[in-house]
This record gives structure tokens, sequence and C-alpha cells, in this order.
């Protein structure tokens, strides 16, 4: 990995990622789907993608929140699976 370019960078990645901080662990219920999907349509630095249907209504924990645009981190369990930053309006504390 080191002789490849960027190869320095990606192991730099990757050790990071291993030191991620740790969960902000508040409970958040995502909006319904309609709800959910026209926010994120309409906010400027989220992008819909279809495997965020799977994320409506469902339960998860918050990883981290970004106040300057009014987005949250949350990452959501088995069977989902997944961690997707959705905007702060769509999710219900719990």
């Amino acid at each position: 990995m080191m002789g490849q370019p960027g190869g320095r960078d990606a192991l730099n990645q990757l050790l990071n990622q291993q030191q991620e901080e740790p969960d902000n662990g508040r409970k958040v219920k995502a909006a319904s789907l309609a709800g959910l999907k026209a926010a994120v349509e309409a906010h400027s630095a989220l992008e819909w993608d279809e495997r965020m249907e799977a994320l409506a209504g469902s339960e998860g924990t918050v990883k981290t929140d970004d106040a300057s645009d009014g987005t949250t981190q949350v990452r959501f369990p088995a069977p989902i699976g997944m961690v997707a930053w959705l905007p702060t309006s769509t999710l219900q504390d719990l």
C-alpha cells in the first residue's frame, strides 16, 4: 500500500476510521417516507438515494449533529445497517 501513489494517505484514512469518535448516543426516529424524502430533496447539502427508503420510520443513534447546515448523521442498526446524513428537522428524539 505504501508503495502505491496515495498509499500513505490511504493508510492514514484507514487508521482515522478506526479512531472514530463515539456516537452522540441520542436515540431518534426518522420521519415517514414522504416527509423524509421531501426534506432530503429540498436540502442543498443532501441527495436522495433509494436506499434511504429503509430509513423511514426507523430508529437510530445519532453520531453527530452539524448545526451549520441543519443535518444529523445517524447510525441505523441491523437489519438496515446504514449510516446516513439526514435533515435534523426530520428526526424525532426518543
